[in-house]
């Protein structure tokens, strides 16, 4: 996205936020008023009718914590069912968290402290559904106070996920934008070199098989097999470089294939790497042919087991397993699972294995950069693939 669009979205976003505080306080205030228990039930009424038509999630409740009043919308965000009452035990229930995921103690949920007569705004939680769905909630309150004592406490709730995922991908377009930019300067100073090791790669490969009074044949065949070794890692390099990695595939070079030889070669090319760390177990089982590049098929597979050989512990090579494992699915899609015994993922690292730059050991990915995995996701979706991970309480 152009720098210039990006400044005026964040420019119209920050507009819109000052307007929905400046509404949410008018809100807030003319609630306060008529949910007194001084207002007439006709202003009640209207209150009532106000509160379904707001998107925002209102629940009031009177000094004793008993709820008087709940929108729709609050109902939507609690997941508490159109005919069920709602009281202030409701949320003692939901499963509500702290953005870094931490549980959130029932003194600091909105509600209690709305009923402790704190004001507050926009205050940033997480609510995990029963189906395991992460919602990012804003929460705000206001209160009445006769004397010392709480009459009234209104909570008013803002489901902001769709409006986060928005300014990430945002954030995420503009970095993989730079990097974009970065990996073609990169690239073409790489690939210079490369084609003149390619080249006498293959000259000094000629030479040895062609001279009659080269070394003894065991030495030529290991000296062979080190110059192979040393061309299929060039090799590597020119397909890591490829400008086409940071954008979705065109459909050139596409071609119906089987994926268990491309496999094969990726395990090649990563060979070095799980031989020092891994045991590799391989258990192909029948496929369909697929429609897909193969070239940025392999290098998914290269990125994947490249991954999973770093988030092995170094010192555990003898119990170091990994296994790739192709079946058809029951829709005869063709499947490749590639698992190893890493520790577990934490479960709020897990939604954020395929994000760009994310770099921890907890998910493998060593010291790189943190965009292998979000290579793979792109160039996998890209070709009209789906890729996913899971991660098993005892690990891998």
């Amino acid at each position: 996205m152009p720098r210039a669009m990006s400044d005026r979205l964040a420019a119209a976003n920050d507009v819109a936020a000052e307007l929905r505080d400046v509404n949410e306080r008018l809100v807030l205030s003319s609630l306060r008023d008529q949910a007194s228990s001084e207002a007439s039930e006709e202003e009640k009424a209207q209150l009532r009718a106000l509160l379904e038509a707001v998107h925002e999630g209102v629940v009031i409740a009177d000094g004793s914590g008993r709820v008087t009043m709940v929108n729709d919308a609050a109902r939507r965000i609690m997941e508490i069912p159109g005919a069920a009452d709602v009281s202030s035990e409701s949320w003692v229930g939901l499963d509500i968290r702290r953005p870094d995921m931490s549980p959130l103690p029932a003194s600091e949920r909105p509600f209690a402290r709305a009923l402790r007569g704190e004001v507050f705004a926009d205050a940033d939680m997480l609510l995990v559904r029963d189906d395991g769905e992460v919602r990012r909630i804003l929460a705000s309150a206001t209160s009445t106070r006769d004397s010392a004592k709480v009459t009234l406490a209104i909570v008013v709730l803002r489901d902001v996920t769709e409006r986060r995922r928005l300014e990430e991908r945002l954030n995420q377009t503009e970095r993989l934008a730079a990097a974009g930019t970065l990996a073609a300067g990169l690239a073409h100073e790489i690939n210079n070199p490369l084609a003149s090791v390619m080249a006498n790669i293959e000259l000094v490969l000629e030479e040895l098989r062609s001279s009659g009074t080269a070394p003894p044949s065991a030495k030529r065949a290991e000296l062979e097999e080190m110059l192979m070794d040393a061309r299929l890692g060039a090799e590597r390099i020119r397909a890591v470089v490829e400008l086409r990695t940071f954008s979705p595939s065109s459909g050139e070079g596409r071609a119906v294939i089987d994926v268990r030889p491309v496999l094969d070669r990726a395990i090649r090319m990563a060979s070095n790497e799980i031989r020092h760390r891994a045991r590799l177990v391989q258990d192909y089982g029948p496929v369909p042919l697929v429609d897909v590049d193969e070239a940025r098929l392999g290098q998914v597979f290269v990125n994947l087991l490249v991954n999973a050989v770093h988030a092995l512990p170094e010192t555990g090579s003898a119990t170091n397993e990994i296994a790739i494992v192709t079946a058809t699915d029951e829709a005869g899609n063709a499947v490749v699972e590639i698992r190893d015994t890493r520790p577990v993922i934490s479960a709020d690292m897990l939604p954020h294995v395929f994000d760009p730059f994310v770099t921890t050991t907890a998910i493998g990915v060593g010291s790189g950069v943190g965009l292998g995995l979000s290579l793979c996701y792109n160039i996998v979706r890209g070709m009209g693939g789906e890729i996913g991970v899971s991660s098993h309480v005892e690990g891998g």
